[in-house]
């Protein structure tokens, strides 16, 4: 690849960064409340796997410019 290719696809590649909220993983760990009931005395929190938002599932968001 030129050099200006090469300068373009790192320009694209830092302009991604790695999703804050999922570390780029793609999902997050969510605790959900599971009340009680006749065979439990207590409610309790279970954790699941859900969809991030932040990414929308892959993982990497844009770069914010810090100069504006």
């Amino acid at each position: 690849m030129s050099k200006m290719g090469n300068y373009v696809v790192s320009l694209q590649e830092s302009a991604m960064m790695p999703c804050p909220d999922c570390d780029g993983d793609g999902v997050v760990t969510v605790e959900v409340p599971k009340p009680h009931s006749p065979s439990r005395d207590i409610g309790e929190l279970y954790e699941e796997l859900h969809h991030c938002e932040l990414c929308d599932g892959l993982g990497e968001i844009e770069r914010e410019d810090e100069d504006e």
